[in-house]
C-alpha cells in the first residue's frame, strides 16, 4: 500500500469528502474518493463512500464492487455510521431483504457500545427509518409505517 504524502492526512480528506457528499456534490466527491483510493485502494470507508456515490449514480455493479470488497476488509469493525451507508447502497441497489435482515439483525444484537441503543436516539431512529424505506421499497405500506412510527418517537428530529 503506498502512502499518503506527508502533508496530507486521511482523516482531513475524508472529512472533505464526507463534506461534499454532504452538499450532494457528488461529482466533486467522487474525483476525491479515486484519489484517495488510488494511493490507498483498501480504505474501507473511502470505499463504502464511493459505493454510496455509485448507487445514487445508478452503477449499480460498481456500487456492489465496492462495497463487498469495503465488507471484506473492514469485516466486524465497521463504524456505526459506514453500517448505515452500507444498508443506504442496499437499497439504492435494490437489496430491500438484505437491508431488512441487516438491520433487524442489529436490531436484535445485544446491548453493546456497536449496537443502535448505545449509539443514541438519532441513530436508532436512523436504523428504523432506513429498514422502514426497505419495507417500503418491498411494497409493505404497514411494517413501513410502524418502522417510521418508531424513528419518529426515537427521534422526532426524523419529522
Amino acid at each position: 500500500m503506498a502512502s499518503l504524502p506527508p502533508l496530507i492526512q486521511p482523516d482531513t480528506v475524508l472529512k472533505q469528502i464526507r463534506d461534499l457528499m454532504t452538499k450532494e456534490r457528488y461529482l466533486n466527491a467522487l474525483q476525491e474518493l479515486d484519489w484517495f483510493l488510488q494511493v490507498d485502494p483498501d480504505h474501507v470507508e473511502a470505499l463504502i463512500h464511493r459505493s454510496l456515490i455509485y448507487a445514487h449514480q445508478n452503477r449499480q455493479d460498481a456500487a456492489i464492487q465496492d462495497l463487498a470488497k469495503a465488507k471484506r476488509r473492514g469485516g466486524k469493525d465497521l463504524q456505526p455510521m459506514l453500517l448505515l451507508q452500507q444498508w443506504q447502497v442496499q437499497l439504492l441497489v435494490g437489496d430491500a431483504d438484505g437491508a431488512i435482515a441487516n438491520l433487524s439483525n442489529l436490531l436484535q444484537s445485544p446491548a453493546d457500545d456497536t449496537t443502535p441503543y448505545f449509539m443514541g436516539p438519532q441513530y436508532l431512529a436512523s436504523v428504523y427509518a432506513l429498514r422502514g424505506q426497505a419495507h417500503a421499497q418491498k411494497h409493505d405500506p404497514e411494517a413501513a409505517l410502524k418502522d417510521y412510527d418508531t424513528a419518529l418517537a426515537a427521534d422526532a428530529s426524523h419529522a
